[in-house]
């Protein structure tokens, strides 16, 4: 194929991406209003938007400044993050239609499906755990253990700036892993949003009133972020019931799947198939995060299952992705030269 036709399918292939979320986001609106609500979109658009532009453009600068150390010239650098600079106002676009579905459909889940599962994901967790209540097992151990309690805590509160951080970092490399990424981001939270929206629930803090009191002698800062959570969730329930309250569309409830454990499983799967040492360190994080999500009682253990899942999923999709633009197989080697080595995808 020419390289016309080459940018003619790419351009498709963002066209398309955002077309479909501009669906999603159409859907999730309209099924809101369903239950009575109207969504003022641009509330909270600054942020969103500010989300993803300043990661984003510290991922370009820091992967130029990379490159032109270990090429040793600047205009390399430049070229590294500028081949096919169009498609970073279409990453920003897809990422703000991505987002504004996700925190709507997400706070309004009661609005769109009152119905919760928690007491049979509660039921599962024990089937699947021999009778053991993993959130209170977790716990108890924490308990014992301080120290790695506290580390554990403000590991999981830094959840969102690094999970921005790293969705930038591999959205800025080269255009066809670019490509294939973002699909797969897209394709983790959406799937996410639905299954939200098809399976509510609220996690174990918000339906043990005991359990969040044992978990803030143990995590405050997961315990103070879960208070903020429930107080903006009375204030849906208020709106729903036609009283005046203030709402923040970013502090949704909803516990299946979890996409803290989606969101590292996938960056994992990702740096297995660029076949980088930052495999290990993404193991380790998926790790630590599913012992979170559970030990916090933010999820439910299957809830971090079906993250694992979803990111199974979207790497697959992602990396298909990949080997259509590059018409080469997972593992490949670049068409130009690699990045500094120690850079996440490209360590060997």
């Amino acid at each position: 194929m020419d390289g016309h036709g080459a940018q003619r399918r790419e351009e498709w292939f963002w066209g398309l991406l955002v077309a479909a979320l501009s669906v999603q986001l159409a859907a999730v609106v309209a099924a809101i209003r369903q239950g009575g609500v109207v969504v003022p979109l641009s509330y909270g658009l600054g942020t969103i938007v500010e989300g993803i532009v300043v990661p984003l453009g510290a991922a370009m600068a820091l992967r130029a400044v990379l490159r032109a150390v270990a090429e040793r010239s600047v205009r390399r650098g430049l070229r590294t993050v500028l081949d096919q600079w169009w498609e970073y106002p279409f990453i920003v676009l897809s990422y703000v239609l991505l987002a504004e579905a996700y925190v709507w459909g997400k706070v309004f889940v009661p609005a769109i499906n009152p119905r919760t599962w928690d007491g049979l994901l509660a039921a599962v967790d024990r089937f699947l755990c021999l009778g053991v209540d993993p959130n209170v097992a977790l716990l108890t151990i924490f308990e014992g253990a301080r120290p790695a309690a506290v580390l554990l805590d403000r590991f999981y509160g830094l959840f969102v700036p690094s999970m921005l951080a790293v969705t930038a970092w591999f959205s800025t490399d080269r255009p066809a892993r670019r490509k294939g990424f973002f699909l797969a981001v897209s394709i983790v939270w959406s799937l996410g949003l639905w299954l939200y929206i098809a399976v509510p629930a609220r996690g174990p803090v918000f339906v043990q009133s005991r359990l969040w009191h044992d978990v803030s002698a143990v995590f405050p800062i997961a315990a103070s972020t879960q208070l903020r959570l429930l107080e903006n969730f009375r204030s849906v329930m208020a709106v729903l019931q036609g009283r005046h309250a203030l709402i923040a569309p970013t502090l949704g409830i909803g516990a299946m799947p979890s996409l803290h454990v989606a969101a590292q499983a996938l960056f994992f799967l990702w740096c297995v198939r660029l076949r980088t040492r930052w495999r290990t360190v993404f193991l380790v994080l998926t790790g630590l995060t599913f012992l979170g999500a559970v030990a916090t009682g933010w999820h439910w253990a299957v809830d971090g299952w079906a993250g694992i899942v979803l990111a199974v999923i979207a790497s697959i999709a992602g990396w298909r992705t990949v080997s259509m633009f590059e018409g080469r197989g997972p593992g490949a080697g670049p068409r130009q030269p690699e990045h500094a080595r120690g850079s996440p995808e490209t360590s060997r």
